[in-house]
């Protein structure tokens, strides 16, 4: 049999007051997507030839979401109800003849099996006017009820502030989720009225008006995972919890290696290679792939869009060396900063460079008093401890600015600065003829730290390896110079 034309419609009408946010509810992210991101990728599955997303409020922060994944927004104002939602998608779909999934923006881990399901049974030779989607959970709640047949046959549907005591107890519960004919919907729907306790027009009542003219409705059951809705920061707390168990036991599957699976959190589109071990405390932001039998060590956030190619150990001190492609190569990170990932590492290692520079720079002060031998001409001395103070201030400054979200220009002004007058201070006293360097670095090693850390942030990985070169050289001057010592007391 030839597949019928798919739409659906997907409703996120309602206020969403009970997550307390000023972002809608189904753009709250679930592994770094959107919940309703999660929803349009498993419908995306079955190819539908539409897609209409109905909200209320916050049109102006759905719509842009929705059509870049291909979808429209319909408009339900004010809100009378599920089945008067449904209604505000007609005009979208003027013209349509296929079926019609209907869904919830909040309910986020439909699978595209169950929709295909809900499709099948429609098709089914008793040709059904609608299928619901039932689930049994452990705790009813104040969800509606089905009273259904063995064959799956509905019975009778009843929102749970109109059903009996006796209703009640039934434990089959009404999830929402409906597929039904084109041909058959709109016209059921604008039969719905509202006498009920709630004054509301509900979608469920197209099937008791279906049966009043001898037509009847299935019912198909699926797991209380799939169909549970996310109201609340507690319940989004919970469905990221269940997703990452399911994908943490996806990848051990895949043969991904995780020492503690509970403290490892993926995105929704990593990819892990085979034979991959991932170690403690490891959160992977969207856009990563790793390469097989690559290791990651414990407590590190791996960055957007990040490519770490096979048979790679990233740990804390190669994360943040990037350059042009955000790609890992050979175990050292190489690809320019995003603005994003620039600005968190300026904020994480800023405070700590700006400590280190303050100690070189007293330090350096103290020392002068001395006038220490060979380490630079007075006039230059006098530089570079100006530049100095005036990379300090400007570290403080920027990421003032990145806190207050203006990072961008500032970050390009500090960089030149330290582009321009800083670092080629140091490079050209590396080498051979560093021995100014090498004594600098002896009277204050924390300024080695600092200029390790800003050549990472600035990009300058290879003035960073003769920074750690150069030091190298003084501290093994300085081992060989403590082991004589120790040699001419013991004599």
């Amino acid at each position: 049999m030839t597949a019928r034309p798919l739409a659906a419609v997907i409703l996120a009408a309602g206020k969403g007051t009970r997550m307390k946010s000023d972002m809608h509810k189904v753009l709250h992210p679930i592994a770094g997507r959107p919940m309703l991101g999660h929803l349009l990728a498993s419908v995306d599955a079955l190819a539908p030839a539409h897609k209409v997303v109905v909200v209320g409020s916050g049109r102006e922060q759905v719509e842009p979401f929705v059509q870049g994944e291909g979808g429209v927004v319909a408009v339900q104002y004010p809100q009378h109800g599920t089945a008067h939602a449904v209604q505000q998608a007609e005009s979208a779909l003027a013209g349509f003849d296929g079926d019609v999934l209907i869904l919830y923006g909040d309910v986020p881990f439909v699978s595209a099996d169950t929709m295909r399901r809900m499709i099948e049974r429609l098709a089914a030779p008793d040709t059904p006017a609608a299928v619901v989607v039932g689930f049994r959970p452990d705790d009813p709640k104040h969800y509606g009820r089905i009273l259904a047949g063995p064959d799956g046959a509905i019975e009778k549907m009843v929102e749970y502030k109109d059903a009996s005591e006796a209703e009640r107890a039934i434990d089959l519960c009404n999830s929402g989720l409906m597929a039904a004919r084109s041909a058959d919907l709109w016209p059921l729907l604008a039969r719905v009225g509202n006498d009920n306790a709630a004054g509301e027009y509900y979608l469920p009542d197209i099937v008791m008006l279906a049966a009043a003219e001898g037509r009847v409705s299935a019912v198909i059951e699926v797991a209380p995972g799939q169909v549970e809705g996310v109201n609340s920061r507690g319940e989004l707390a919970d469905a990221e919890l269940a997703w990452q168990r399911g994908r943490r036991r996806a990848m051990m599957d895949a043969g991904v290696t995780l020492t503690a699976p509970g403290t490892v959190w993926f995105a929704y589109d990593t990819q892990v290679g085979r034979d991959v071990t991932i170690e403690p405390n490891v959160f992977i932001e969207p856009g990563v792939r790793i390469g097989d039998r690559s290791r990651i060590e414990p407590h590190l956030i791996i960055p957007e869009n990040s490519e770490i190619p096979a048979d790679t150990l990233v740990k804390r001190s190669n994360l943040y060396t990037f350059a042009n492609t955000s790609t890992c190569r050979s175990s050292a990170w190489t690809g320019r900063f995003s603005l994003s990932e620039r600005a968190r590492v300026i904020v994480d290692f800023g405070p700590a460079v700006i400590c280190s520079l303050s100690e070189t720079i007293l330090t350096i002060e103290a020392r002068a008093h001395n006038n220490p031998p060979n380490l630079v001409e007075q006039d230059e001395f006098e530089r570079i401890l100006g530049d100095l103070r005036a990379l300090r201030q400007s570290i403080s400054e920027l990421i003032d600015s990145i806190e207050q979200g203006r990072g961008d220009e500032r970050f390009e002004a500090v960089h030149d600065f330290y582009a321009g007058r800083v670092a080629p201070w140091f490079r050209d006293r590396l080498g051979d003829a560093g021995q100014g360097l090498n004594n600098l670095l002896s009277a204050t090693p924390a300024l080695f730290v600092a200029y390790v850390a800003l050549s990472r942030m600035f990009d300058e990985p290879e003035l960073a390896q003769l920074m750690s070169g150069a030091l190298g050289a003084v501290l093994g001057a300085q081992l060989v110079k403590s082991s004589s010592g120790d040699q001419r007391t013991g004599a």
